[in-house]
């Protein structure tokens, strides 16, 4: 929550679960529609929202409504940046989640299962890779000798790829 932010001013608080948005009488449930919507309002106004009043009301799971008005930049004010923000942070979290555990570690589950998917797709990737010691190198060994039908000869040129993929590797790694 960002302070001196409209939604701060509104009594928004941090953690607050939002089950859907009103933004000028159109219903959007979840982040992405809303986000989608504030880009459309955007262009329809010179890739600004500082000159639009939003009227955004969101519901949380228990019912309770909070409406945040974006008021529109006066004519003479030095802060435009103001007026482009509402002045909330947003998290998509899964619904199941949030009707499962309280609101603070639906959200704490939710961003520890976003990291470990990032961590097991990028571990899938890395043993993917045609390296000595990878899964990758083995399929490699194993396609090449299915055709050449000559394991010695799959095993060079299963070196040969390692090696080449070592040296596109290389470069791009720091300490």
């Amino acid at each position: 929550m960002a302070p001196d932010s409209f939604a701060y001013e509104a009594g928004l608080r941090p953690g607050t679960v939002v089950k859907y948005f009103l933004v000028n009488g159109t219903e959007l449930r979840g982040v992405p529609e809303l986000t989608r919507y504030l880009l459309e309002v955007k262009k329809e106004h010179n890739n600004s929202l500082a000159y639009v009043t939003l009227v955004v009301k969101m519901v949380s799971p228990e019912g309770e409504e909070i409406t945040v008005v974006k008021k529109s930049a006066p004519v003479n004010t030095s802060d435009l940046e103001k007026y482009e923000r509402i002045g909330i942070y947003m998290f998509d979290i899964p619904a199941g989640f949030v009707e499962l555990l309280p609101p603070n570690m639906a959200l704490h589950f939710s961003i520890i299962m976003t990291y470990a998917v990032i961590i097991n797709f990028s571990l899938a990737i890395i043993n993917a890779a045609p390296l000595f010691i990878t899964d990758g190198a083995q399929m490699v060994s194993s396609i090449v000798e299915h055709y050449t039908r000559d394991e010695k000869k799959a095993k060079i040129i299963t070196a040969i790829v390692s090696i080449l993929s070592l040296l596109l590797l290389i470069p791009n790694i720091t300490i």
